[in-house]
């Protein structure tokens, strides 16, 4: 039957020399794959194939674990006070325009090479000015409105806010912007 097929196939106007290797590969590959890997289905095999599993924490490396726990904690609850947060249209009344701190807002997407190249000067400025300033992110494909509520038409775009008013903007991914967005938020706390 597979023969009767691919003689067909290969006698018919669509067939190419890489189509028919391809038919080839596949008549050769299928009923090797439907049938198994003789010797390696069996679960025994493979479990003795398998590299032995490392021995339990004994009793005696169980504080270690503890205080391995306690610290994984405390950078947890350091590094949530220094992540960048996700601004909606919701949020950004009461979390930006409302904020006693200076807000450095980035409008991106995730389509957009430079703003990924954006992300990590944000995570550095959110743990460099962390609990001075708050650092942000808007997704301009998911707030269209706040995009045009503020003239979003290159991304990255960052403004930063000072009692609700954008003081600054900085359009694309200029080489020393992580300098340049150190110096502003800088300046404006010393204000």
């Amino acid at each position: 039957m597979i023969s009767t097929w691919y003689d067909t196939f290969r006698r018919s106007r669509c067939a190419r020399p890489l189509a028919g290797l391809l038919i080839a590969m596949l008549l050769l590959v299928v009923p090797f794959a439907i049938s198994g890997c003789p010797g390696k289905t069996d679960v025994a095999g493979v479990e003795a194939e398998l590299p032995p599993l490392p021995s339990p924490v004994e009793e005696a490396e169980a504080p270690e674990a503890e205080q391995a726990v306690d610290s994984a904690g405390e950078a947890e609850e350091s590094a949530a006070e220094a992540a960048v947060v996700d601004f909606t249209t919701a949020s950004f009344q009461d979390s930006v325009l409302g904020a006693s701190t200076p807000v450095l807002v980035d409008f991106w997407a995730p389509w957009c090479g430079p703003c990924e190249k954006m992300h990590p000067i944000m995570d550095g400025l959110a743990s460099e000015f962390a609990g001075k300033a708050i650092m942000g992110r808007v997704d301009i494909d998911d707030e269209p409105q706040l995009a045009s509520e503020y003239s979003i038409r290159a991304i990255p775009t960052v403004l930063l806010f000072s009692n609700g008013t954008v003081i600054d903007r900085w359009e694309g991914l200029a080489p020393d912007i992580e300098q340049q967005l150190n110096n502003a938020i800088t300046k404006t706390l010393s204000q």
